[in-house]
């Protein structure tokens, strides 16, 4: 009697088991998916479109056109080192559409949006505390919109004319909204309808005497901006009737370049916004926002992309990284290829500053393809205070001949300094070096007239320290190091005709050592050290012959 109720409470345990399991797996997963734990992320490029508006989740495009994917990951639990690897993917669906997130809708209804062609795709996000992190992608639905375009291809280049407008906090039926421009220079707009059979656009003929080439949207003051092929800049009102008929209403238009207009950014630096615009002929210029004066703030032509290509091919692509145009700087994405394939490309990252077009920092080798809409790098929305910059997954295609690059990540953005003149200089720069000490920053610059600078930062911006131009006078330094020893700070520097000098810096500068590297022509200047001395090594030329000279710098002892 045991042995049978034994075996009868076994059964009763595997069957609430099943039921537990079958109860958790179906809520997990919507029927046309496979009932997955949870899943593991899909190889090849991965780029980031965007995030949902609270930064929870970010959806990420497969670039391989045969077998792309859409993902969506828990952002809370990528963060989160105690997540097992794999664990923060919490939905995918097969699509070779450009796809981004929606902001909630006026029922709190989230979308991703996806564009092809003439077709647009929608699932339904779903938020679902029973379901895996929380969320699960629908089924998509899709229509065929008469004469919606959603690119125009530039040489080989891809780049993005249909966008969904994002930012609406007050009115947000605008969160449905999607924007086209046609190569006829038409634009279109449409309230998106996820349960309508047809999308019926309202179309505004002529907004540009050419092709429009460039989209981007204000939703502070619900403003869309374009760029065409007439070179011109054009701002319009968007407007929602009671009956939810869109409209676009010409507000200004702005004679902004030369060639096309091939990308436009917002940006916010404090209260101050900006809009940056960049033309075919790779013409960056920059606008006041969002009252442009006919009258760029600055402008300025960007480095060729490299030699590989046609002269003519545009390998830049301009954006703030997120949908609002709130972030403090802008974004241009830099093609470089490594070898004729478009799975071998590497590219750089530049942030520019809004406010004077200079490019204030550089991430090099990262993946960046040929369609604009993917793009290597994009900004999260404030998530607890913080934002975040997410990159690209890459695999290494070493089957290939190629380790190609990637960023794929979530980065804390934090300390991103402006660009900080702090000096004058009647010469050039031609060396630098910098060292962190006891909490300060040092910077020791030196001169093609032969002076030497130090700056210092304790903490409230670089100020000028100490100077001199005696210890190499008028003769190019060509290498400079920093050197805190005993709580004291150091250069060694070399100029052009050999000599190599070290002195003390206190905010006065005290000579300590000056000599000769035995070289009658210097180069270059590189400091290491052995287990008894630090050893200086000095690049150049003797009368004539390539040479390193090799020196021992010893510290000098008080009796």
């Amino acid at each position: 009697m045991r042995n049978r109720q034994s075996w009868l409470e076994r059964l009763g345990l595997i069957g609430f088991s099943l039921w537990l399991l079958w109860s958790v797996c179906g809520a997990q997963n919507p029927p046309y998916r496979p009932n997955l734990m949870w899943h593991i992320a899909a190889g090849y490029g991965q780029y980031p479109t965007s995030f949902t508006e609270d930064g929870e989740y970010l959806l990420t495009q497969q670039v391989n056109a045969s077998y792309g994917l859409v993902q969506v990951y828990q952002v809370s639990a990528l963060l989160n080192p105690s997540t097992p690897l794999g664990h923060a993917l919490v939905s995918y669906d097969y699509s070779t559409f450009h796809t981004s997130f929606t902001d909630r809708d006026e029922t709190g209804k989230e979308y991703v949006v996806g564009f092809s062609g003439s077709t647009v795709r929608m699932w339904r996000w779903v938020r679902d505390p029973l379901a895996f992190r929380g969320g699960y992608l629908e089924a998509p639905k899709q229509w065929g919109i008469s004469g919606w375009v959603s690119t125009f291809t530039q040489r080989i280049n891809v780049y993005p004319v249909a966008m969904v407008l994002r930012g609406e906090r007050t009115d947000r039926r605008y969160n449905r909204l999607a924007v086209s421009g046609d190569g006829n220079g038409n634009l279109r707009i449409v309230l998106l309808d996820y349960n309508a059979t047809v999308q019926t656009p309202v179309v505004v003929s002529g907004a540009h005497g050419g092709a429009i080439t460039a989209l981007t949207y204000d939703p502070q003051n619900r403003l869309l901006i374009t760029g065409g092929r007439d070179g011109l800049i054009r701002v319009w009102q968007v407007a929602l009737a009671a009956d939810g008929t869109p409209s676009l209403t010409p507000v200004q238009t702005i004679a902004a370049h030369w060639s096309d207009v091939v990308s436009l950014a917002l940006a916010q630096v404090g209260n101050t916004r900006y809009l940056v615009s960049m033309s075919l002929n790779q013409e960056l210029a920059g606008w006041s926002w969002p009252n442009p004066s006919p009258t760029p703030l600055w402008h300025r032509v960007v480095e060729s992309g490299g030699a590989w290509g046609d002269v003519g091919e545009v390998r830049q692509f301009l954006h703030n990284g997120t949908p609002y145009g709130d972030w403090e700087w802008v974004i241009l994405e830099w093609l470089r290829p490594i070898y004729f394939d478009a799975a071998g490309l590497s590219g750089t990252i530049w942030l520019i500053d809004p406010a004077t077009g200079k490019d204030v920092y550089r991430y090099i080798g990262v993946g960046i393809n040929y369609a604009r809409f993917y793009r290597a790098m994009i900004v999260s929305p404030p998530i607890s205070g913080v934002r975040y910059l997410v990159g690209m997954i890459n695999q290494s295609w070493s089957d290939r001949g190629v380790a190609a690059p990637g960023s794929g990540g979530l980065w804390r953005i934090q300390n991103l300094a402006r660009v900080q003149q702090m000096a004058t200089a009647s010469a050039s720069v031609t060396a630098m070096d910098s060292l962190s000490s006891g909490g300060v920053r040092y910077l020791a610059v030196g001169y093609a007239n032969g002076e030497l600078r130090v700056y210092r930062n304790t903490g409230s911006g670089w100020n000028p320290w100490d100077s001199s131009t005696t210890l190499h006078p008028n003769k190019q330094i060509v290498g400079v190091r920093l050197i805190s020893q005993s709580g004291g700070i150091f250069t060694l520097s070399a100029d052009v005709e050999g000599a190599l000098a070290v002195a003390q810096h206190t905010g006065s500068v005290t000579p300590k050592l000056s000599t000769s590297s035995g070289l009658t022509a210097a180069q270059a200047l590189a400091l290491g050290s052995d287990s008894t001395s630090a050893l200086v090594a000095v690049a150049g030329q003797k009368d004539g012959v390539p040479r390193v000279e090799v020196l021992r710098l010893v510290a000098q002892r008080r009796a």
